[in-house]
């Protein structure tokens, strides 16, 4: 049973210490790009802003403006409140 035995020397046999030095130096690298990715972004963003400009979004006509959605809204809260206020004094 000596094959089962756990130790140092079993890990450097089997080169765990590489193993694990290697895993580290992949993980600290992809930390590494992400970071350098994040502290790059606003530039990037800036340079894409100027190749695809935002659309300007126009108004069509007959269409609803935000104006009436919220009217609309009010009145839906005002009725729900009133219904509820109602159920509440049944209680």
């Amino acid at each position: 049973m000596s094959y089962l035995d756990s130790g140092l020397q079993n890990v450097v046999n089997a080169q765990g210490v590489t193993v694990s030095i290697v895993g580290m130096l992949i993980v600290f690298a992809a930390l590494f790009i992400i970071s350098i990715f994040i502290a790059l972004l606003p530039k990037m963003l800036v340079v894409l802003a100027k190749v695809f400009p935002e659309g300007h979004h126009h108004a069509v006509k007959g269409k609803k403006t935000s104006d009436d959605d919220d009217k609309l809204l009010a009145a839906i809260g005002f009725g729900l409140l009133k219904i509820r206020a109602k159920e509440g004094m049944k209680e």
